[in-house]
């Protein structure tokens, strides 16, 4: 075997309290603590505007609905006064009709 390969074999333990350090622990979990606590502000910030754009679009989409069923409703009224109006327009045909019969049938059996 090489010098190499037998380097790769052997393995070593360390003591990770023999290993010098030359940061103060504290100052370090206080800059952990500060990070985590900037990201979990980030996080909040994020989810409430998530939330406050998911509710513009649910109130959007509420407006949408009641302007397309005042729409519906206006067309169905619409609809239903030019149906009220044809059935006027009709019987004032058939009236009309009814005089002009009547006028000939009296007319001819009266003369």
């Amino acid at each position: 075997m090489s010098n190499f390969q037998d380097a790769n074999t052997r393995l070593s333990v360390v003591n990770p309290e023999l290993v010098p350090v030359d940061s103060d622990s504290e100052e370090d979990l206080e800059e952990i603590q500060r990070e985590a606590a900037a990201e979990q502000a980030r996080i909040e910030v994020a989810t409430r505007a998530k939330i406050a754009a998911a509710h513009e679009r649910t109130e959007k989409k509420r407006r949408e609905r009641k302007v397309e069923e005042a729409r519906k409703a206006e067309e169905a009224r619409k609809a239903e006064e030019d149906r009220a109006a044809k059935e006027k327009a009709a019987e004032e045909s058939r009236r009309r009709q009814l005089k002009v019969s009547s006028r000939r049938f009296c007319f001819f059996a009266c003369n």
